[in-house]
């Protein structure tokens, strides 16, 4: 089996195995195996959140109908699924609140 099928095995393996959520440190915004990790616990209903490593919050890739909010860890963005952020009103802070 080719290594890329394994890893993404392997990721698929530990988020199945998840109970609390995902706490995420991309070192780019196009990492496959943080992406799909981030995806399948959103499928789950588990909160996400990441802290970019190397690159702005603005390049956090879009992980379905929702949006990146800040967390409340100085440098951590909490994806909120499209459901809770029209609830919530929108995004409450400005994305640069926690770095300014």
């Amino acid at each position: 089996m080719p290594l890329a099928a394994r890893l993404a095995g392997r990721t698929r393996a530990v988020v199945s195995a998840a109970s609390s959520g995902l706490l995420l440190f991309p070192s780019a915004p196009f990492s496959r195996g943080s992406w799909l990790a981030a995806r399948l616990a959103i499928a789950r209903g588990l909160p996400v959140v990441a802290f970019p490593l190397g690159f702005a919050p603005e390049q956090l890739p879009v992980l379905g109908p929702g949006a990146w909010q800040p967390a409340p860890w100085r440098g951590g963005w909490r994806w909120a699924p499209a459901e809770l952020f029209s609830v919530c009103g929108g995004l409450p802070h400005d994305r640069q609140s926690l770095f300014a």
